[in-house]
């Protein structure tokens, strides 16, 4: 997979920012992961509009929120870096690239969201 721009900058980040990704995270790289995956989820169950889509949604956005604001207390952009995940994304998938397989199992995922919803 090649890196974007947004990917690149959280690996960029310097080591003490990259250390408060640490415990919810595990690395900035994997918030970029987790973000990305949200987003992904956001617009398939948009798509699909199944049993009870306007709730699924609500949820998704209630993480992308807790994100941006995780972001901004770190001084970083929340809001247009999110933005960027997104349209990360969106690039991916209007080039047929929506099956990216980012070396996290459902399970990490899960595990993450978990940690999102009791830390942040």
């Amino acid at each position: 997979m090649n890196m974007t721009p947004t990917a690149s900058y959280f690996s960029q980040l310097p080591a003490d920012v990259q250390a408060a990704f640490e415990p919810v995270f595990g690395s900035a790289e994997m918030f970029y992961k987790t973000a990305y995956l949200i987003a992904r989820n956001e617009h398939i169950t948009s798509l699909d509009k199944a049993g009870n889509w306007e709730e699924r949604v609500e949820v998704i956005h209630y993480y992308q929120d807790k994100l941006k604001q995780f972001l901004n207390r770190l001084s970083l952009d929340g809001e247009n870096l999110m933005a960027d995940i997104a349209s990360d994304y969106f690039e991916d998938y209007v080039h047929y690239k929506d099956d990216i397989d980012f070396g996290m199992t459902n399970e990490d995922f899960l595990k993450i969201m978990r940690a999102i919803q009791q830390s942040l």
